[in-house]
């Protein structure tokens, strides 16, 4: 996939949903926004609740094909209290591949009001029509403002098995999330020497 971070770049977390958690906390915790596209993964309702942020959601239709199409859809929702942009790609659950376009119009807002990309790619292999993903991570003037989001269970079809992990160039966001890790102690010791 042509991802490349540092071993001191990845937390290893108790699957995908903590680290989303975890990083909705440490970037728009306590009362800040957060856009996402809808239908969405609807335990991020969930996530962003625990840490007090608002999802804003950009509403996608399915005669679209759920895809946002238009910069200025972006910047409509953009408020003072805006932090990150969470994007799933592929979606779930509608399954869409965002085009390229769409990722540089995420690349383009990130860059105009200084947000962070949360970048959950946990179905990044599950493309049945020939199409391809862009992960995140190739946008390399993003690096200090991605943090892509990733799952075991997914990839090697093993649902239950709590491993993920977050990943980022930020050290900030790293050292921040490593505080909430220490407080959870451990992800699953059997599961890691499983997988």
């Amino acid at each position: 996939w042509n991802i490349a971070f540092r071993p001191d770049e990845i937390i290893v977390t108790s699957g995908a949903s903590e680290a989303i958690t975890f990083v909705l906390s440490v970037v728009a915790g306590g009362g800040d926004e957060v856009l996402v596209f809808e239908p969405c993964y609807t335990n991020y309702l969930s996530f962003a609740a625990q840490a007090d942020v608002t999802m804003v959601p950009i509403t996608l239709k399915v005669e679209d094909g759920y895809h946002f199409g238009s910069i200025e859809r972006l910047r409509a929702r953009i408020t003072r209290k805006t932090r990150a942009i969470l994007l799933c790609n592929p979606s779930n659950p509608t399954g869409t591949v965002y085009t390229s376009e769409e990722l540089e119009a995420v690349a383009q807002i990130a860059v105009e009001h200084d947000l962070f990309v949360i970048c959950d790619e946990v179905y990044r292999e599950f493309v049945f029509d020939g199409g391809q993903v862009r992960s995140f991570t190739n946008f390399t003037d993003l690096a200090q403002r991605i943090i892509v989001v990733d799952s075991v269970s997914k990839r090697f079809n093993a649902c239950g098995v709590r491993i993920g992990c977050l990943a980022t160039h930020n050290r900030e966001v790293l050292e921040v999330v490593l505080r909430y890790c220490q407080a959870r102690l451990s992800v699953p010791t059997a599961e890691q020497l499983m997988v």
